[in-house]
């Protein structure tokens, strides 16, 4: 449902980031049976291409998977330590990629609908999340404490598929 490349922190010890590809996705079995998605993070290595075909000289390397309850419909970068904000279900949760090859969450929000746009104004921690019948969120992160803070929401009922920022001078446009 969604993918994206971000750049991640790989490890917690020499804090080294490097560019990843995330992937969300769900399954759907009707309306009695609760949807469940996986979150991939995947990282793209070489190796050595077959005869006559150098474009072959790629591959794609699991690094994390994580099952969730619920579809992960948006994902982003969030912060500056190299965390990822996943929209799963009703939540959205900051996850950050360990060692072993988990996404161990540090900060929830609750969304009451299932968010289909996510973006973060990048390394302030601020991000705009929006869903189909609710609107816009306009949310902090915060890393001391880990925190996700709702600031404020569209007053109006507006149908989100797409959210930005438009930075112009001194002022942020949603």
């Amino acid at each position: 449902m969604s993918i994206k490349t971000m750049s991640l922190e790989v490890s917690e010890i020499t804090h080294e980031r490097r560019e990843l590809i995330t992937v969300g996705t769900a399954v759907i079995r009707g309306e009695e049976v609760a949807a469940i998605g996986r979150i991939y993070v995947l990282d793209v290595i070489d190796v050595v291409p077959q005869p006559d075909r150098p474009e072959t000289g790629k591959k794609l390397k699991l690094i994390a998977k994580e099952e969730v309850k619920g579809a992960v419909t948006a994902l982003s970068e969030i912060g500056t330590q190299g965390f990822l904000l996943a929209a799963q279900g009703q939540k959205c949760m900051v996850r950050g990629l360990k060692e072993d090859g988990t996404l161990l969450p540090v900060a929830f929000m609750d969304m009451q609908c299932y968010v289909s746009a996510m973006k973060e104004l990048k390394g302030t921690g601020l991000c705009v999340m929006g869903d189909a019948i609710k609107g816009l969120w306009f949310a902090g992160y915060t890393e001391d404490p880990y925190q996700l803070r709702l600031f404020g929401k569209s007053s109006k009922h507006i149908e989100v598929m797409a959210a930005d920022f438009l930075p112009d001078e001194k002022q942020l446009y949603i």
